[in-house]
């Protein structure tokens, strides 16, 4: 009993909740605004959160509620890259910490369904990242080799180790 308590409890501090009843009511919130998972509700009760030990269903709470977490979080995420686009930097970042392995599962999920293009919350993507970038990701090799070709070494050096958006 105390570990399901805990995965719950590592749930509620993720979507900033203090009770399953508040959780739910946001799970709800989600699902009308963005339908992270198919059909016209979310696919699991408050009764299901409350009892997971017990639930025949926790295989599904679990998934859902990581596919809930990312569409909320990239919402937040992409309102907030659109108006502070993240800089460019050639230092390699600091390392957000996860507070937990939950929030680490969360976090590797979402990253990749927000920042680059065919996202899966943000289709277009950000539109922040250089044209090296671009022809890298969709795979121009002959623009990639054309723009290399045109680099001075110092400036060869300094691309290869800039870093470019949200995750860097």
């Amino acid at each position: 009993m105390a570990t399901a308590y805990n995965f719950i409890a590592e749930w509620l501090k993720l979507f900033d909740c203090c009770s399953c009843e508040e959780l739910y009511s946001k799970l709800e919130k989600i699902h009308s605004e963005h339908k992270p998972v198919e059909g016209e509700h979310v696919p699991f009760s408050l009764h299901d959160i409350k009892h997971i030990s017990a639930s025949d269903r926790k295989d599904v709470i679990i998934a859902s509620l990581n596919q809930y977490w990312s569409a909320n979080k990239a919402n937040n995420l992409i309102k907030e890259s659109r108006e502070n686009p993240p800089k460019e930097s050639y230092e390699n970042p600091v390392v957000h910490q996860c507070s937990s392995f939950t929030e680490y599962i969360a976090l590797n999920t979402l990253i990749p369904n927000v920042d680059l293009p065919g996202s899966k919350y943000n289709f277009v993507g950000h539109g922040y990242y250089s044209d090296l970038f671009f022809h890298m990701f969709f795979g121009n090799y002959s623009d990639f080799i054309e723009h290399i070709k045109k680099l001075s070494e110092e400036d060869l050096k300094n691309t290869v180790n800039k870093r470019e958006g949200y995750p860097q």
